[in-house]
């Protein structure tokens, strides 16, 4: 998946880079607190958003329960620290 993200200062201690793994919730889907990976990021800075790459960690039935302009919470356990919503979806 391509998604623009942003990752909120003060909310997490360094910046993100490949391979950085976290969890989501989706907008409008229910219990969606799900793991991904960030395959590629190059974040400059807090609160400016960035191109991502992200896949899911764990499960890839995922891919087919989202869809293009979704929004999502970037989670670091009960901690909202950035949010992001999907622009491309390409299954593994």
């Amino acid at each position: 998946m391509i998604a623009d993200v942003i990752f909120y200062i003060g909310k997490i201690n360094t910046l993100p880079v490949r391979n950085y793994r976290t969890d989501i919730i989706v907008e409008g889907i229910e219990d969606s607190y799900w793991g991904i990976t960030f395959t590629d990021i190059d974040l400059s800075d807090f609160d400016v958003g960035c191109i991502a790459e992200i896949k899911f960690t764990f499960r890839p039935k995922h891919y087919a329960e989202v869809s293009i302009g979704q929004t999502f919470k970037i989670m670091e356990g009960a901690n909202q620290v950035g949010e992001g919503k999907i622009l491309f979806i390409e299954t593994e």
